[in-house]
């Protein structure tokens, strides 16, 4: 009798096991549905993703199912991806509940204080906010620049949200390709050749600690992830930069109003 016991015990292990493993792979799925349908090149559909508050409602509770013991077991790549669709879905649930809105400071109304401070993260069971899941666990834990620009702020100054979510086994790949993306904006960088300087985007002023421990130097970290058209990798000329404001209105598919 106790032998049986055993086995079953070992039995219902097993099946619990891929049962857990799925669980970061269903809620990719479900957000990637979501970010198909309500995102096209970096801009977002507040309008039709407020009235599927379900569907943003089960993502939510997709992500934060995931336990702090699953999260410790995993690669880095795949930690950071998760933390990253955190992120952007929770900028995404707050700028849909109270859309239309021009920029994300404006939700909430004018007395609620600032989004990205508001306890708005569920995560290992716990509310923080945005700037903590920033702060404390993306940039303090892994240390990694090109995390950056994983994350969208909802504005249209920000790196532009993918309509695919980040995973584990091409994190590093699709960071990288969002910097590139990032610096071929013209609104937000560009290279004056003839003047021999960059013009960057204010998150490059943000982050230039982590850009310099990365590459000694922000022109030096930008020339690394440049776009090849600007031809930068591999040449010894020396630039100047400057940072320019940043554009926090929404990164709305419509036009806003109000």
């Amino acid at each position: 009798m106790r032998f049986l016991q055993i086995i079953l015990i070992g039995l219902a292990l097993c099946l619990a096991i891929p049962a857990r493993a799925d669980r970061l792979a269903d809620a990719d799925a479900l957000y990637g549905d979501l970010l198909s349908r309500f995102v096209r090149n970096g801009r977002v559909d507040y309008r039709g993703l407020k009235a599927a508050r379900k569907d943003l409602d089960a993502c939510r509770e997709a992500y934060a199912a995931i336990s702090e013991r699953e999260f410790e077991g995993w690669i880095v790549s795949t930690r950071l991806a998760y933390l990253s669709n955190v992120y952007n879905l929770t900028v995404l649930e707050i700028i849909a509940d109270d859309y239309p809105v021009s920029r994300i400071q404006k939700a909430g109304g004018w007395f609620s204080g600032d989004p990205f401070e508001w306890p708005s993260v569920s995560l290992f069971g716990r509310s923080i906010s945005l700037k903590i899941l920033q702060e404390n666990y993306i940039r303090r834990d892994y240390a990694w620049p090109l995390a950056y620009f994983a994350l969208c702020q909802g504005a249209r100054g920000s790196p532009p949200l993918r309509s695919e979510p980040y995973t584990g086994a091409r994190y590093y790949e699709q960071a990288a390709d969002q910097a590139t993306q990032f610096l071929r904006s013209p609104a937000h960088n560009r290279l004056d050749a003839e003047r021999g300087k960059l013009y960057l985007s204010p998150l490059f002023h943000w982050y230039a600690s982590d850009f310099r421990r990365e590459a000694k130097s922000v022109e030096a970290f930008v020339r690394k992830v440049s776009p090849e058209e600007w031809g930068l990798r591999d040449s010894p000329r020396k630039l100047s930069v400057s940072y320019g404001k940043f554009d926090w209105r929404l990164n709305d598919a419509a036009t806003s109003k109000k």
